[in-house]
């Protein structure tokens, strides 16, 4: 049978001239997604130039660097695996989602070694796992899931004392005791003995060693916590083995008790320990961070900051006492945010010209000093503006565990490292037991259970608070400029500007109960809208032209 081409659509022309143009429209749209994709790529080079905003739909950046934020976490008190009240390494593993989910990068983990004590502060066997929180086995599981997630690793390294029940210790007072009368240690016969400091005239933090011999050990601390001797050169090597030993194992970083006492009273010689050790660590991996604790003001910070150190904790800013308590506790004065902008941007110079690459370690409380929930008065806005004041302070973000849900703490250590408050009933599976002689604590909001589907309670602002600080990677890590014309505004106003090669963001946050309108000057800033809001209510900030609103207690982010 023969076929008919009338009508053919395989020979029709107008048929032909659609399938065409099909085809060309197709091309079109590829060569429009390739030049749109290209664009995108480009952007981050050409410093984020006609970025599209999208406040409600941020996204990480997820920079690899030592900034970023830090959780820390008390393993006793944080999640049991096994049933016996007590935290333990499997139990925080099974916590890192939470922990990623808030947007933290790291992890500082307060003392893990074998100890005679709850705290863990006085180590007995530094190349150990206390059993209470489980084995070497469990802990290297950890650190495997954590470098699944990201997540970077740093421990707490006691190396100012250790306990009177490590076999350093236990061996030099044994051969110190058994010295004869005016018979000096001999080093070569007990090279322990230098690791500690014995003398025969005691002093003010020393302590008498029973017997007939008339020596002392310093133990600034107390009597079970001996202090090392840094001055032996034997005793360094034995530390750098230690970190060494920690890092193969897969740590990242060393958070560093106690530095402000290395030598009691001599800054300059604890400055250059405290660059030994560091410098040690950077010759393992240049990427491993160290952060140490001195525990003093602006001036002893700066002294140390001369040891070249990534990071050393801001005391002026945290506390009960610090500038972000103060300027919230202040709220509505008509300087407070104003004038901590200002502290801010003038401290970040002081220390950059002692040391260019400094890290600050910006944190509201820790094991020793309490709650910020109890600092803020327990009041709900102010606890959650402290934690914008923090985490859009330049530097690194510490926070303890549990101040993401304004959990209470205060009065001996005990009651500052309760249990991380999971869920109301004490019975719920992972629900830790606490330190034996800690006070019950009330807490004034409610546990993680309660307050993780609540989009206006302390923990999902704590949430959004690092959400934006990861989205906008200048805010922490770029150089700070008070926004002068608009503090002279609104001297309530914290706003900054951080800047760096690849962006330029603007923080403004309105440190007061009532809400603020200001004139954003887009000739005096350059910028293209709100970028991102964080608001301790239902209200949110808003931009009408230049005319800039925001809430009480509110934040905004301009690009």
């Amino acid at each position: 049978m023969g076929i008919s081409c009338t009508g053919c659509k395989l020979y029709n022309k107008e048929n032909i001239m659609k399938k065409i143009k099909k085809i060309w429209a197709l091309l079109l749209i590829a060569a429009l997604s390739v030049s749109i994709l290209a664009g995108c790529g480009k952007k981050k080079e050409d410093n984020n130039s006609n970025v599209k905003l999208d406040p409600d739909n941020l996204v990480s950046a997820n920079v690899d660097d030592k900034y970023g934020s830090c959780y820390q976490v008390f393993i006793y008190s944080f999640c049991d695996s096994d049933g016996d009240g007590i935290g333990d390494f499997n139990g925080l593993t099974s916590k890192l989602d939470y922990i990623k989910d808030l947007g933290f990068d790291s992890i500082w983990l307060l003392p893990f070694h074998k100890s005679p004590t709850y705290h863990k502060y006085d180590v007995i066997d530094y190349y150990s796992i206390d059993e209470e929180y489980g084995t070497m086995e469990d802990f290297d599981k950890f650190i495997a899931a954590c470098k699944e997630k990201n997540i970077d690793v740093y421990m707490d390294l006691v190396i100012n004392h250790t306990s009177s029940r490590h076999d350093w210790f236990k061996t030099a007072r044994e051969y110190i005791k058994g010295l004869k009368k005016g018979e000096e240690p001999d080093y070569s016969v007990c090279p322990e003995a230098e690791y500690y400091n014995f003398n025969k005239e005691g002093g003010n933090g020393y302590t008498k060693i029973p017997g007939d011999g008339g020596w002392y050990y310093e133990s600034q601390f107390q009597s079970g916590m001996p202090d090392l001797n840094l001055d032996c050169t034997a005793l360094r090597t034995e530390i750098e083995k230690i970190a060494k030993f920690w890092y193969d194992k897969g740590i990242r970083g060393y958070r560093l008790d106690a530095a402000l006492h290395y030598y009691e009273g001599n800054n300059d010689k604890s400055t250059e320990a405290l660059k030994w050790f560091y410098d040690y660590v950077e010759s393992l991996d240049s990427s491993n961070y160290v952060v140490a604790e001195v525990w003093s003001d602006a001036s002893a910070l700066d002294k140390f900051y001369e040891s070249g150190v990534d990071s050393l904790f801001n005391f002026p800013y945290g506390t009960s006492e610090g500038y972000i308590v103060l300027t919230c506790n202040r709220a509505g004065n008509g300087s407070g945010g104003g004038k901590f902008a200002n502290f801010v941007v003038n401290r970040y110079v002081e220390v950059k010209a002692i040391d260019s690459n400094y890290i600050d370690a910006v944190f509201l409380g820790n094991h020793d000093t309490g709650r910020p929930a109890g600092f803020l008065k327990y009041n709900e806005n102010a606890v959650k503006f402290g934690a914008a004041l923090q985490f859009f302070t330049p530097g690194k973000t510490f926070v303890y565990y549990g101040d993401e849900l304004g959990m209470s703490g205060t009065g001996k250590d005990e009651n500052k490292r309760a249990p991380m408050y999971w869920n109301e009933n004490e019975n719920t599976a992972g629900m830790t037991k606490g330190p034996s002689a800690m006070e019950k604590q009330e807490h004034r909001f409610g546990s993680y259970e309660t307050q993780k589907d609540d989009k206006l309670s302390i923990y999902n602002y704590y949430k959004k608070a690092l959400l934006i600080k990861n989205a906008f990677p200048s805010i922490g890590r770029g150089t700070p400029e008070a926004l002068t014309k608009l503090i002279e505004q609104d001297g309530n106003l914290y706003a900054l500007s951080y800047t760096t090669d690849n962006e330029k963001t603007y923080v403004i946050c309105n440190d007061s109960e009532e809400a603020t309108t200001v004139t954003v000057s887009k000739s005096d800033y350059s910028y293209t809208g709100i970028a991102a809001t964080l608001s301790v209510s239902e209200e949110e900030a808003s931009l009408d032209g230049e005319k800039l609103t925001i809430p009480a207690f509110g934040c905004v982010v301009l690009k």
